[in-house]
């Protein structure tokens, strides 16, 4: 049975938790990769875009197995590095890694348009500043910049003390490891923490493990599949489908330690 003891932290996940989704993924990233193209297509690809699209996929696909075997996230400019270098190997290396990284923004810059904030996001977090406690985003991303940036043009970035990201750390959610990289960066206990994710599988178990208690946040992605939900058999200690809910919790935690 977990204790929080002068609560100080309040840990959040990004995606389908501070912010959701308004289309499935399947129809907004055939416009991201064709968005990653056109840059290409630009500095002077010849090849049509069916063709660059099977380079760019086995590209990721190769990089997709050697996450799930190391239990990290490679960051997307990585992967696009290297498609440019596929593509273009008689250019310099300072010309193929400005067009990858131009093609890595491009695709973002249309993938993030899909993430909205969930309503009350703003209120909710103004209300935890209010308490006196310190929120910090967790998350697993493939690409830092669009996650840093689009918190700040949500209006929301100011209220966290820090973002730590996947793809920079070198390690993902549910690994334990993450969790204390956190947990010592925010210079907090276990039982000074609360983790509110959507995500039984990478949230609520890792934050479990780690002994922070957890808040499962519902309805954030369209389907339940998206979520990861389903994954885990670890049962978050509360759960909500308002974020105007979070702020209740926390105060009922810290009048009863």
């Amino acid at each position: 049975m977990f204790r929080i003891v002068a609560l100080k932290t309040v840990f959040f996940d990004y995606g389908g938790t501070l912010v959701a989704v308004s289309r499935p993924w399947a129809e907004v990233k055939p416009k991201a990769v064709l968005s990653g193209f056109k840059v290409m297509e630009r500095a002077g690809l010849k090849l049509p875009f069916e063709a660059y699209r099977e380079v760019s996929d086995a590209v990721f696909q190769r990089n997709k197995a050697l996450e799930a075997a190391e239990r990290r996230d490679i960051p997307d400019l990585v992967s696009y590095r290297e498609i440019v270098d596929m593509l273009f190997p008689s250019e310099t290396t300072a010309w193929r890694q400005e067009v990858a990284a131009r093609a890595t923004e491009a695709f973002w810059l249309v993938a993030k348009k899909n993430f909205v904030p969930r309503n009350g996001t703003a209120q909710m977090l103004r209300t935890l500043r209010a308490l006196g406690l310190r929120t910090a985003v967790v998350s697993n991303h493939h690409h830092p910049p669009a996650l840093r940036g689009h918190l700040k043009e949500i209006g929301i970035s100011s209220y966290f003390s820090k973002i730590y990201v996947s793809a920079s750390i070198g390690m993902r959610k549910p690994d334990l490891r993450f969790f204390r990289t956190c947990l010592r960066g925010m210079k907090t206990r276990p039982n000074q923490a609360i983790f509110v994710g959507d995500s039984r599988e990478y949230d609520i178990e890792g934050a479990d493990k780690a002994g922070i208690r957890t808040i499962l946040v519902t309805g954030g992605w369209l389907t339940e599949s998206q979520s990861q939900i389903g994954r885990s058999d670890v049962a978050p200690d509360f759960v909500v489908s308002d974020l105007q809910e979070i702020p209740k919790i926390i105060l009922s935690l810290m009048s009863s330690k």
